[in-house]
């Protein structure tokens, strides 16, 4: 009877040191899973308009603590004909609209910004500040130019 308990013992302790073991491996991985949760996702995209130029366009959403960010933003990546000046001319339309949702609440908020932009490249911010941590944003880019347009999301 003796030489069952110790056994039974030896298992129990052998299963206790098991089991932590992977309790400390799903905590680490779940840490992980929060940091690179919790890192900006970005996107690019291309998009070509009706003279054949190309444009690089990236998107990027961002939250720090109660303030939520839509970045967008364009590059010229090809001009056809190698004419540089016109299709600098161009006026290029940036979107940026965010949806927000936060702790311990159910209810979501969205922002929106535009602008029309001219060159070889530029960019827009669409950023709001909340009265609450900011749990999560879902973001769309919007970029056209000349007949060239392209939509896309990001989210964090």
């Amino acid at each position: 009877m003796r030489r069952k308990l110790k056994k039974f013992f030896a298992c129990v302790c052998a299963f206790t040191l098991l089991a932590t073991s992977f309790s400390f491996a799903a905590e680490d991985q779940t840490i992980e899973n929060a940091v690179s949760a919790s890192l900006p996702q970005a996107t690019s995209k291309t998009v070509t308009d009706s003279h054949g130029n190309k444009y690089t366009v990236s998107g990027l959403s961002s939250i720090v603590g109660k303030k939520a960010e839509t970045h967008t933003e364009f590059k010229v990546s090809y001009y056809f004909g190698g004419k540089k000046a016109p299709v600098d001319a161009y006026t290029k339309k940036l979107t940026g609209v965010g949806r927000v949702w936060f702790y311990g609440s159910a209810s979501d908020n969205q922002f929106t910004k535009s602008a029309n932009k001219t060159g070889a490249s530029g960019s827009l911010i669409a950023t709001d500040t909340y009265d609450f941590l900011v749990k999560s944003l879902n973001s769309t880019h919007k970029f056209s130019c000349e007949g060239g347009s392209v939509s896309f999301y990001t989210e964090m």
